[in-house]
């Protein structure tokens, strides 16, 4: 990007350290329902694969008519709510799907999650799909500065984040021209299920 930083006294911090488990359960027999996130380390918003990968973020499970929406509580009715995020750090960041779903049926919703980061993986994304996600995204960056609160808003997060004043704009590009190519490549480089960390909390058993 060009143009000049906003915070030029930025101080590294260390890596964060991450565990090499991949599953975790916690067992909790008075619990209602199962929580479940699934997610990995990543980066910040100065990596160069933040702004498409947001983009695959929002298709993958960002907004109501995500694929995480569609499939798991529309199709299935195994939840009310289901998400993914791309949620970044000063230095770091991380993904993360997050949920509640019936005790019964949390095995049955991480499959899903799976599947649907395996499609992105492996499938192009349709045009109708693409249009619809711009559409909603451009949206949301003209909501974003709609007044000046909003705008001011903005501007901390672009000083917190070590981000010029071209990033919204830059952004609003990426929306328009990222192909259906790139989105199925920035997923299988950062979206494989196989490099997920798996944590489920309540009526479970580490057994299952």
């Amino acid at each position: 990007m060009n143009g000049h930083r906003l915070n030029a006294a930025k101080t590294e911090l260390p890596p964060i350290q991450t565990s090499d488990e991949k599953r975790y359960i916690i067992s909790r027999e008075d619990a209602v329902q199962a929580a479940i996130r699934i997610g990995k380390p990543l980066f910040s918003r100065l990596h160069p694969d933040y702004m498409g990968l947001s983009i695959v973020n929002t298709i993958l499970g960002g907004y109501f008519g995500s694929r995480l929406m569609s499939n798991i509580r529309e199709e299935k009715g195994y939840t009310y709510g289901i998400a993914s995020h791309l949620l970044t750090l000063r230095d770091s960041g991380y993904f993360v799907i997050g949920s509640t779903v019936g005790a019964e049926v949390w095995k049955e919703t991480v499959s899903e999650c799976s599947k649907e980061m395996n499609r992105l993986c492996n499938e192009k994304v349709g045009k109708e799909e693409l249009v619809l996600v711009r559409n909603y995204l451009t949206g949301q960056v003209q909501r974003s500065v709609d007044g000046p609160f909003q705008m001011a808003d903005q501007l901390r997060g672009l000083w917190i984040h070590d981000l010029n004043l071209n990033y919204l704009s830059d952004f609003v590009e990426m929306i328009n021209v990222i192909t259906p190519e790139e989105i199925r490549n920035l997923a299988a480089k950062y979206l494989n299920p196989t490099n997920m960390t798996l944590v489920a909390a309540g009526p479970v058993k580490s057994s299952d």
